[in-house]
């Protein structure tokens, strides 16, 4: 059975605390192990980045609760595909936030994030994983 897998970016309405992001990332956890959603969020000077992944309707219903969410705004679907396989599939919720060099200097970014490259049909998440940190440090290509 294929596995519905989405990716948007959106931004905070403010910058979040380490506090704040902790208790998100907890009741996002407990929310996707009750609902056989997996994935990986990234956080990065108020700027969020997430990929789901799961069956229907829990994932429709996930992302429509996500849609609602008053902490965030300008929400950006950039994929809604079907895949045959789970790219996260170990994680309720991966996480990763703040940049530094060795992640927006690397063309492999996502081996270093959980070891979780994307390959195949599913390669245009690396780049998109990799402009989004990118983008978010100041850097240009």
């Amino acid at each position: 059975m294929a596995i519905r897998q989405v990716v948007y970016v959106s931004s905070g309405v403010r910058e979040f605390s380490d506090r704040e992001i902790a208790d998100l990332l907890d009741v996002a956890r407990r929310h996707n192990q009750a609902n056989g959603i997996t994935g990986v969020l990234f956080y990065v000077r108020g700027n969020f980045l997430q990929l789901l992944e799961g069956n229907d309707p829990a994932l429709s219903d996930t992302l429509s609760r996500i849609r609602k969410d008053a902490r965030h705004r300008g929400l950006l679907l950039l994929g809604d595909d079907e895949v045959a396989a789970r790219n996260f599939s170990d994680f309720q919720m991966a996480f990763r936030t703040g940049l530094d060099s060795s992640l927006v200097d690397r063309p492999d970014i996502l081996e270093l994030i959980e070891g979780r490259m994307p390959r195949g049909p599913n390669a245009k998440l690396g780049v998109l994983f990799e402009t989004f940190f990118r983008i978010n440090s100041g850097r240009s290509f």
